[in-house]
């Protein structure tokens, strides 16, 4: 199924449609496939009828769509642009535009994707599997050129690094890993967490990255050394039963940072564990901030460069935080957080801290949006596109789910966070990443093991 829950106000509406629709065309014959709305707790079904096209060229916009009352519907394609299918629910006034996929990249070995990046530039992209999977393929083609091996279990995540000829990953071994993309070896190996590695990313150009764990801590490395510069840690942070660290963020952004007295520290104290260095092993962390997603529902940004706690959000239900992405530019925009209660969650950033002796109490969110249809696995905010350094793309966000749900919503137009754009294909399967990149493609992984 494909599920789109709209931002209809008081009673959102949640359209479900065949998640094949789009293989009955070209029609030659009738083809039906059937719809329905649930709004209120009331569900309207239907079937749309698919009358066979005029032509066999892949434009199939003269197909006519014959729907059941209370329903309309209308094919948009080309040879040069995908195939959508705009559906409208008459009694909720609800409508929205559904995206079959324009390919597919199918796993080698038919099993379970856990995670996916495409490159800067666009031409390859990488996905980490179950059993140590680890595959580079070539955006074009979509052939797979390099299979990585080294992990030992599941590899959680992956990512290129901005010259997008070097991945980086971490998995269920606890270990990260650095990959030449063109050779297909491991190139170095860090060890220090004590659990299975959940998120990754790099400070600029990759001289430092940084990692988050189930060991709910997130490490600052030395890539050349391999060796920990420094290991985050929330206030409440206890070794022997931690809160996993779901997901990592380098923001290239600073937050102002509140005094400390000493009745109220906000530096964390760091677990005996951890190392800290500093000088010519940690470059570029001035002016970031590192925003972590705990699975208690917890977000928390440190700076990078002072390593004091500059923001503490929680989730409103209290549910995990899944993933977490910032929207628009430097400095500014919103905190998007996906939750395990199935919500999509919007801070204005503006809000998050403010300078003082005490650190500030926690600021409501601005938006709370597409509750309650399932965890919320991963949110990705679009790149400016290549043609300009500020794009009118920067108010979307694109989300995916547990369920088989992955959808675009927009956190500008009007009051925000209204979802009029899904992308269909998945039979219920978990959709574990979703990826907005610079030329206006969305890409997802799928638990079925292909990335559409």
């Amino acid at each position: 199924d494909c599920h789109i829950r709209m931002m209809a106000s008081p009673s959102p509406a949640v359209f479900r449609i065949q998640h094949d629709w789009n293989e009955t065309l070209p029609a030659k014959t009738k083809e039906t496939v059937w719809i329905s709305c649930t709004q209120g707790g009331n569900t309207s079904q239907g079937s749309i009828t698919f009358l066979p096209s005029l032509n066999d060229d892949g434009d199939h916009s003269s197909a006519v769509c014959e729907c059941t009352t209370g329903f309309a519907a209308e094919l948009s394609s080309s040879p040069s642009s995908p195939l959508s299918l705009k559906v409208r629910h008459d009694a909720s006034s609800s409508s929205c535009m559904i995206v079959a996929p324009s390919s597919i990249i199918t796993h080698p070995h038919n099993k379970r994707i856990l995670h996916m990046h495409i490159s800067p530039q666009g031409e390859l992209g990488v996905f980490s599997s179950v059993e140590g999977g680890l595959f580079l393929f070539t955006v074009s083609d979509r052939a797979i050129r390099r299979t990585f091996e080294g992990h030992k279990g599941d590899v959680y995540t992956c990512r290129f690094f901005p010259s997008g000829k070097v991945v980086l990953s971490g998995g269920a071994d606890a270990r990260v890993k650095i990959w030449d993309a063109l050779e297909g070896e491991c190139a170095a190996t860090f060890v220090g967490h004590a659990g299975g590695v959940l998120g990754v990313d790099f400070v600029e150009r990759g001289r430092n990255i940084v990692s988050c764990s189930r060991d709910g801590t997130a490490k600052l490395w030395n890539v050349p050394t391999q060796k920990v510069i420094h290991t985050f840690t929330p206030l409440s942070y206890q070794p022997f039963s931690p809160v996993a660290a779901n997901d990592v963020l380098v923001f290239t952004g600073q937050f102002p940072l509140p005094s400390s007295s000493p009745s109220t520290s906000i530096s964390p104290t760091p677990p005996p564990s951890s190392s800290s260095a500093s000088g010519e092993d940690e470059v570029g962390t001035a002016g970031k901030t590192l925003i972590c997603a705990y699975e208690d529902g917890h977000v928390r940004g440190y700076d990078m460069q002072s390593r004091a706690i500059v923001f503490e959000v929680r989730t409103p239900d209290s549910s995990a935080a899944n993933s977490v992405c910032v929207r628009g530019d430097d400095g500014g925009g919103d905190l998007v957080v996906g939750t395990h209660g199935g919500s999509i969650v919007v801070w204005d950033i503006k809000t998050l801290t403010t300078p003082g002796e005490h650190l500030p109490p926690p600021p409501p969110p601005r938006l709370c949006i597409y509750r309650g249809t399932g965890p919320i696995l991963k949110v990705a905010s679009a790149p400016p596109s290549s043609s300009s350094s500020s794009s009118p793309s920067s108010g979307i966000i694109g989300a995916c789910t547990a369920n088989g749900d992955s959808f675009l919503c927009n956190l500008v137009r009007g009051g925000g966070g209204e979802v009029d754009t899904c992308f269909s294909g998945p039979d219920c399967d978990e959709i574990s990443t979703i990826v907005l990149s610079k030329d206006s493609h969305c890409y997802t992984s799928c638990r079925d093991g292909k990335i559409r």
